[in-house]
C-alpha cells in the first residue's frame, strides 16, 4: 500500500518534464550510490544537504530521485519554484500567493518535520546568494545569506525525539 504524504513532491508540467528528461537523462549516477541511498532510506529519512540555494540543483536531484525510484523529495527550503510550478511544491494552490505575500508561507520547520515523518526525503540548502539590494547595502558582506538555522535546529529536535532517524547526505 502506497504511503500518503502530507506534503507533495515537486511536479513539473509536461513541457518541463520533457526538458528535464532531455538534459538530466545524460547524468550518470553510480548504481551503488542509488542502492546505498535506498538502503539508508529504510533506516530513516534521507536529508540531502546542499551548500547553496540553486533551483537547478534541486530539479536535477528531484529528477534523479524519481528516475532511480528513491524516496520522493517532499521538502526543499526557500526555492521560489512558483515560477516553474504555480501550485507550489508543498502548498497546493498557494505558490504565487506565497511569492507575493511571503509571510503567509507555511512554517518551514513543520513542512520539514512532515516530510521526514512521512518517510520522504528532503533537500536542505544552507545558504542563498544575496539579492542585488542585499549586496548593494552590504547587508551580507557579499557572502550570501545564511539559511536553515531554524531547520537545522528542527533536525536536531526530530533526531533527539527518537521517532525517526535522519541520514544526512551531503551533495
Amino acid at each position: 500500500m502506497a504511503k500518503t504524504h502530507p506534503t507533495r513532491p515537486y511536479a513539473p508540467n509536461a513541457a518541463l518534464r520533457s526538458l528535464y528528461k532531455k538534459y538530466f537523462e545524460r547524468i550518470r549516477v553510480d548504481p551503488a550510490w542509488a542502492e546505498k541511498v535506498r538502503e539508508l532510506s529504510r533506516h530513516g529519512s534521507v536529508l540531502y544537504v546542499l551548500p547553496n540555494l540553486n533551483w537547478l540543483d534541486f530539479v536535477a536531484l528531484d529528477y534523479l530521485t524519481k528516475r532511480h525510484d528513491l524516496p520522493p523529495l517532499l521538502f526543499a527550503n526557500d526555492l521560489g519554484l512558483w515560477l516553474l510550478n504555480p501550485q507550489g511544491p508543498n502548498v497546493p494552490g498557494q505558490g504565487l500567493l506565497n511569492m507575493l505575500i511571503p509571510q503567509m508561507r507555511r512554517n518551514p520547520e513543520a513542512q520539514l518535520r512532515a516530510a521526514v515523518e512521512s518517510d520522504g526525503s528532503a533537500a536542505l540548502f544552507l545558504k542563498r546568494p544575496p539579492s542585488v539590494l542585499d549586496a548593494a547595502v552590504g547587508a551580507t558582506g557579499r557572502r550570501g545569506l545564511q539559511e536553515g538555522d531554524e531547520l537545522v535546529r528542527e533536525i536536531f529536535k526530530i533526531q533527539r525525539s527518537g521517532q525517526r532517524n535522519i541520514i544526512l547526505m551531503p551533495l
